[in-house]
């Protein structure tokens, strides 16, 4: 039997072993928790679809196990579906790419329904086509964002817990000695290594890159070295989808011509026949704006491919190649359209307190073979392709740019829950 004086500790020792026990269980806990880190997911790309990847993954990013960093060109999210503004004048807010959206599968519904109330509101007047000197709407239920298109993206950001870089452009990709991705800016300064690519749109590894902003698409360059056979099929399937482009003329008004512009029975006009006008929006966003914009057919934006507008992302950011001289030419050939189909109703185009403004989106809608959902994920590589140019049979619609969002989601989880 061992005496008192054998005893190891003391009574009054006792507490502060059982202490330094417990910090050294904790300090275990926290080695064990750092050498499993969270999956790191680059999201390149602020679009419908890139968001709502980050929104799909707030319940692993909330747990620990994804880390999600956003990168985007813009001042903000929502790609087509984004918001003009301006510092000059806090009125303007212009939804100048896809001002609606129809709902018509239950995946999507349930993910609106989850936003916060009032993300989303029915469109004030319906959507259709002009036919002579008529408006006849089409029918169909749209929902457009709550004071404007960049609203939703607003609201799947919000809360996501994602990292978002705006006015922020990947110019290079390349593997790293220890199998991550490093992402590049326009200054060539990295901008962070990653586990997984998530590539929202396809312009960093289509063969358009090169026409916009000069050089070999950066994914396409990095799968170059890399020997890797699915994401070179991956990379090969998304080439093979051609692009629509468009032009858009952003105005807005104010006073009279604002209340006349109101007045028409249209969200948006469907335009047939003209070689140079497609639709006309038409959107009030107070007592005293509306809105209106001008979109061109593919076929005019398709015959002035060098022309993106001064106030365009591409030419800010992107430095994309743009013949700026011929701007004010392609304002007044859709001026000029939208005059002559327009002259039976009670709204004139001069006098807008902003605009006319050009931007072209480069690859408004996909066209051709889409990319097929089982090439869209190369874990291979660890790259996985989204955006409404992969078949999710709502091709070139926000619906199918949030669908294929909600499918490459589905992917990571599986990939952080395999890493």
């Amino acid at each position: 039997m061992r005496s008192a004086s054998s005893q190891p500790y003391s009574p009054a020792q006792r507490p502060l072993v059982v202490l330094a026990a417990v910090a050294a269980i904790a300090l275990a806990d926290a080695a064990t928790m750092q050498c499993a880190r969270p999956l790191r997911v680059a999201v390149i790309g602020g679009g419908v679809s890139g968001c709502t990847l980050a929104h799909a993954l707030k319940e692993e990013v909330a747990a620990g196990r994804v880390a999600t960093t956003l990168f985007e060109m813009g001042r903000g999210g929502g790609g087509r579906s984004a918001t003009r503004k301006t510092r000059d004048d806090g009125r303007v807010a212009i939804s100048h790419g896809a001002p609606s959206f129809k709902v018509t599968t239950h995946k999507f519904r349930a993910l609106l329904d989850g936003l916060p109330a009032g993300t989303t509101v029915p469109l004030p007047k319906p959507v259709g086509a002009l036919v002579g000197d008529a408006f006849e709407p089409d029918g169909d239920d749209r929902r457009a964002g709550a004071g404007g298109a960049a609203a939703l993206c607003d609201a799947l950001l919000r809360d996501s817990g994602a990292d978002p870089r705006f006015r922020s452009m990947v110019r290079g990709i390349e593997r790293t000695g220890d199998g991550a991705w490093a992402l590049r800016g326009t200054d060539g300064a990295e901008l962070g290594r990653f586990d997984w690519l998530a590539v929202s749109g396809s312009g960093v590894a289509h063969d358009r890159w090169t026409a916009t902003f000069g050089g070999e698409p950066p994914l396409k360059a990095a799968a170059a070295s890399l020997g890797d056979a699915a994401l070179d099929a991956a990379i090969a399937a998304v080439n093979g989808v051609a692009s629509k482009p468009v032009m858009a003329v952003m105005l807005a008004f104010d006073g009279a011509a604002a209340k006349s512009w109101a007045a028409l029975p249209w969200s948006k006009a469907a335009v047939d026949g003209d070689a140079v006008l497609s639709r006309v929006v038409v959107e009030r966003v107070s007592d005293d704006v509306t809105n209106v914009v001008l979109h061109s057919t593919h076929a005019f934006a398709e015959k002035n491919r060098d022309v993106y507008g001064a106030t365009s992302t591409a030419a800010r950011i992107g430095g994309a190649l743009s013949d700026a001289s011929r701007e004010e030419a392609l304002v007044a050939a859709l001026l000029s359209s939208a005059e002559a189909r327009l002259a039976a109703f009670d709204a004139a185009l001069a006098g807008p307190f902003y605009g006319p403004h050009l931007h072209r989106w480069g690859s408004a809608f996909p066209a051709g073979v889409l990319v097929p959902p089982d090439a869209a994920v190369v874990p291979s590589a660890r790259v996985v392709f989204l955006g409404d140019y992969v078949d999710t049979g709502r091709a070139g619609t926000l619906e199918g740019a949030a669908l294929s969002g909600l499918a490459a989601a589905e992917a990571l989880v599986d990939a952080a829950a395999a890493a």
